[in-house]
């Protein structure tokens, strides 16, 4: 994360919690644990909500906020529909090679 306070940037490196690390905050088994952890990942904030709604709402916000409006300033981009079309696509074969002229003969 990157801060600014008076013109002046400064940077937080914040890393998700390990397993162990989530199981100490989190108040179940650690078959549920785990099942959480793999589905939400370990993010402190994450794991402090209590239902699956919270935690839904706060990572689609982060992706949108973070990933998406980043890489949309980055280069300069106005159109968040295909952006969406082109990470559903890449998430949707998640385990297969991407082949950039599949990709372009897609969209």
């Amino acid at each position: 994360m990157i801060t600014e306070f008076r013109g002046r940037g400064d940077e937080i490196y914040a890393s998700p919690l390990s397993f162990s690390e989530f199981m100490g905050e989190y108040e179940g088994s650690a078959y549920y644990g785990y099942r959480e952890y793999i589905l939400y990942g370990g993010l402190p904030p994450v794991v402090l909500l209590r239902t699956s709604e919270e935690k839904i709402v706060l990572l689609k916000h982060l992706f949108e906020e973070t990933y998406i409006k980043d890489v949309m300033n980055r280069n300069n981009l106005e159109d968040t529909d295909t952006l969406g079309d082109i990470l559903n696509f890449l998430s949707s074969s998640i385990g297969s090679l991407t082949i950039p002229t599949k990709l372009s003969n897609t969209f």
